[in-house]
């Protein structure tokens, strides 16, 4: 049971990196998006303007900051609607 969860989680969390990364390329589009949880991200860039510190490490930094449940429900708006 404890491997199957491992697996979604994996899933889960490579989803939301994949998604939040591709937001990178455009902030301004990203505050516009219909995705909420892209529109979360893309006002925490906004908030934390750091110009030497590369994409990776601002999704990364997003998505520990992230509860279970508040990863889960990004994931769901994401890719289950």
């Amino acid at each position: 049971k404890v491997h199957v969860y491992e697996k979604t989680v994996d899933i889960m969390i490579r989803g939301l990196f994949d998604a939040f990364y591709n937001a990178t390329s455009n902030i301004d589009m990203a505050l516009e998006s219909k995705k909420e949880p892209i529109r979360k991200f893309a006002k925490f860039v906004a908030a934390h303007p750091e110009p030497d510190c590369p994409a990776a490490v601002k999704v990364t930094d997003f998505i520990a900051g992230m509860t279970d449940q508040f990863a889960t429900d990004c994931f769901n708006d994401l890719y289950k609607n």
